[in-house]
C-alpha cells in the first residue's frame, strides 16, 4: 500500500476539512496559505535538493501573473491610488490571481496522485448530501443565515466570505437557493460542475455515486442558470471519456458535431429558447448583469484601455450600486487591469487548453480531463474566477497532477474500480 506523500496529506486533509473550515469562517483564508505553502514545497525542491524542476506550462502562468501584479501597479500609479491602497491590492493578488499559477504548479511539479486528490473531492462531494437535507429540513424555521465569523476582522474582504448560511434568500422570488461553502449562490455552480467532473475519477464506486450526487444537488440547489447548461456538458464528455476511441477518431466526430450544430435551426431554435427561458427565470438578475457588464465595457474603453483602473469602483442605481468590474471575469480584467491583463490571463487559460488538448492525443490523459478544465472557461462570463480560486483550488491541482503522471485512459467507471480494487482492496486511499 503506497503511502500518502506530505503534499498529498496536506491537499486531501484541506479538502475533507472544507466544511469544519467553512462553519469556523476559515476557508478564505486557508486557501492562500495552502497555495503559498505548496509553492514553498516547490521552491525547496527547486532549489535546495534540486528534485524537479518547472515545466514551460507553469512558467508560463507565472508569467501571466507577474504581468498582472505590473498592471496592477501601473494602474494605481497612474491614477494616484497611494500606497495603501497599492498594498491592499497588491495583497489580494497574492490570495487571487497569484494562486492560479501556484496551485497548478503544485500540481505539475509536487508527487501528487490525481486519484486521491479525487479521491478526497468524492468525500467532500458526498457530504454535501447530508448537508442538503440537513438543511433543507431548516426552510420553514428560519432565514437561512447563522453568523459571521469573528476571523472576518483579518479577512480583508466582504463580510460574504465569512458568513455562514445553511442557505440563503433568493430576493427575486423569495425562495431559498443554498451557496452551501461558497460566498454567494452561482459560485456553487461553479464548484459542482468541477466536483463532479473531478469525483467522477475517484477510484472507489461508492463515494464516488454519492459524491456525484452531491456535486449534482450543488448545481441545481444553488439556482445557477450557467450551471444548469454546464453540468450537462460535463456529463455528456465524462460519458465520451469512456470509450477507447483512437485519436484520429477524435477530429472527425468533433467537426461532425460542429457542422451538425451550426447547420441545423432546429438545434439551434432550440439552444436559443432553453437559454431564453433560463434568462426569464431571474429577469431583474440578468438585466443588472447586462447593464453591468456594458458600463465596464465603455468605462474601460474610455478611459483605461491598455493598463485598466487598478480597482473596482461603486457602481451607479442601474446596477444596483454593484461593483464594476464584477461578474464577469473578461470586463472585469478589462475594467481592472486593462488589454493587458486580459492578455495575460487568456493566455494563462489557452496554454492550459493547449497542454491538455495535446496530452489527449497523445492519450496521456483521456477526454475526461477536459470536462475539468470546460467549467472554467465557460464561467469566466459569470463570475471573477480570481474571487473563488481559494475553493475550486483542488481542480488546478488535480489537472496538473494529471498532466504530470496522467490518467489512465480507460475511464469507464467499471474498468477503473476494478483496477483499483484489486491494487488497494480500498485501503490505500484511507488517510
Amino acid at each position: 500500500m503506497a503511502k500518502y506523500t506530505i503534499e498529498e496529506r496536506i491537499a486531501c486533509v484541506t479538502i475533507l476539512a472544507t466544511l469544519p473550515l467553512y462553519f469556523i469562517g476559515a476557508l478564505y483564508l486557508v486557501g492562500p496559505i495552502l497555495g503559498w505553502l505548496l509553492i514553498a514545497l516547490v521552491a525547496l525542491r527547486v532549489l535546495l535538493l534540486d528534485e524537479v524542476s518547472l515545466p514551460p506550462l507553469a512558467i508560463v502562468w507565472f508569467g501571466g501573473a507577474l504581468l498582472l501584479l505590473l498592471a496592477l501597479f501601473i494602474a494605481h500609479a497612474n491614477y494616484d491610488l497611494g500606497i495603501a491602497q497599492t498594498i491592499k491590492s497588491s495583497i489580494g493578488w497574492a490570495k487571487g490571481w497569484a494562486l492560479f499559477a501556484l496551485f497548478l504548479t503544485a500540481g505539475l511539479t509536487l508527487n501528487i496522485d490525481p486519484t486521491r486528490i479525487a479521491h478526497a473531492v468524492a468525500w467532500l462531494s458526498a457530504t454535501i448530501v447530508p448537508f442538503a437535507l440537513l438543511s433543507f429540513a431548516f426552510v420553514p424555521l428560519m432565514s437561512g443565515y447563522l453568523y459571521t465569523s469573528p476571523l472576518s476582522i483579518v479577512g480583508g474582504a466582504g463580510t460574504e466570505y465569512f458568513e455562514v448560511r445553511l442557505f440563503g434568500i433568493n430576493p427575486e422570488t423569495g425562495l431559498p437557493r443554498w451557496p452551501f461553502f461558497a460566498p454567494w449562490a452561482p459560485a456553487a455552480g461553479l464548484l459542482g460542475c468541477l466536483f463532479f467532473a473531478i469525483t467522477w475519477h475517484a477510484p472507489q464506486s461508492r463515494i464516488r455515486w454519492i459524491g456525484l450526487v452531491g456535486a449534482t444537488l450543488m448545481v441545481l440547489m444553488c439556482q445557477s442558470r450557467v450551471g444548469w447548461i454546464t453540468l450537462p456538458v460535463v456529463f455528456c464528455l465524462l460519458q465520451v471519456s469512456r470509450f477507447n476511441l483512437h485519436r484520429f477518431q477524435l477530429l472527425p466526430i468533433a467537426a461532425i458535431a460542429t457542422v451538425a450544430l451550426l447547420a441545423s435551426p432546429e438545434i439551434f431554435d432550440t439552444a436559443q429558447s432553453i437559454t431564453t427561458d433560463i434568462k426569464n427565470s431571474r429577469p431583474d438578475s440578468t438585466r443588472v448583469r447586462a447593464a453591468l457588464e456594458q458600463t465596464a465595457l465603455d468605462r474601460w474603453a474610455q478611459e483605461a484601455p491598455i493598463w485598466g483602473h487598478g480597482t473596482v469602483e461603486r457602481g451607479p442605481h442601474l446596477v444596483q450600486y454593484m461593483p464594476i468590474g464584477t461578474h464577469h471575469t473578461w470586463l472585469g480584467l478589462l475594467f481592472i487591469k486593462g488589454a493587458v491583463g486580459v492578455l495575460a490571463f487568456a493566455t494563462m487559460l489557452l496554454s492550459l487548453l493547449y497542454a491538455v488538448g495535446i496530452a489527449i492525443v497523445k492519450r496521456e490523459v483521456p477526454i475526461s480531463s477536459l470536462a475539468v478544465v470546460l467549467p472554467l472557461f465557460v464561467y469566466t462570463l459569470t463570475e471573477n474566477l480570481e474571487m473563488l480560486v481559494y475553493l475550486y483550488w483542488p481542480a488546478l491541482v488535480f489537472i496538473g497532477a494529471a498532466l504530470k503522471q496522467g490518467l489512465p485512459i480507460q475511464q469507464s467507471i467499471k474498468t477503473l474500480t476494478t483496477a483499483r480494487t484489486n491494487r488497494a482492496q480500498g485501503n490505500e486511499y484511507a488517510i
